[in-house]
């Protein structure tokens, strides 16, 4: 029953790969008032006659609070690879462990039945699985 989740779960991602699209962040960089502190004290030794030591360091503490500010999402570049596997493989009738392991990140297994894979580039698709009641 999971090995058959799994699949519907794959074919039907495969059939319809606008499923695992995602809302692109862009990269970006927002200082914060820390960093713009910094940059007025760096700024306020470089018109002074500060130590030259005293100012390498402290643009170098400025440095790496900028770097701290930045973000990086590579999630796209993730979904286009997705894109590609999904566009150059074919349904799947059994599992391919190589193939899951290039797109899936995560595969979990709820108490409830629910067996959910998580995508490389972090999107989530769920399956619930039909339960026979036994007598």
């Amino acid at each position: 029953m999971l090995i058959s989740a799994i699949l519907q779960i794959w074919n039907t991602v495969q059939a319809n790969p606008s499923l695992i699209e995602i809302a692109s962040d862009s990269d970006t960089y927002t200082p914060t008032t820390e960093v713009q502190k910094q940059e007025n004290e760096v700024n306020h030794l470089l018109n002074s006659n500060a130590n030259p030591e005293q100012v390498k360091e402290e643009i170098f503490k400025l440095a790496s609070l900028k770097y701290d500010c930045c973000t990086y999402d590579d999630r796209p570049q993730k979904t286009a690879k997705l894109h590609e596997i999904l566009g150059s493989s074919e349904q799947m009738n059994i599992l391919d462990i190589g193939l899951l392991q290039l797109t899936v990140s995560r595969i979990a297994v709820s108490h409830f039945c629910t067996v959910t894979l998580k995508f490389i580039n972090g999107v989530t698709i769920k399956q619930t699985i039909e339960r026979g009641r036994k007598s």
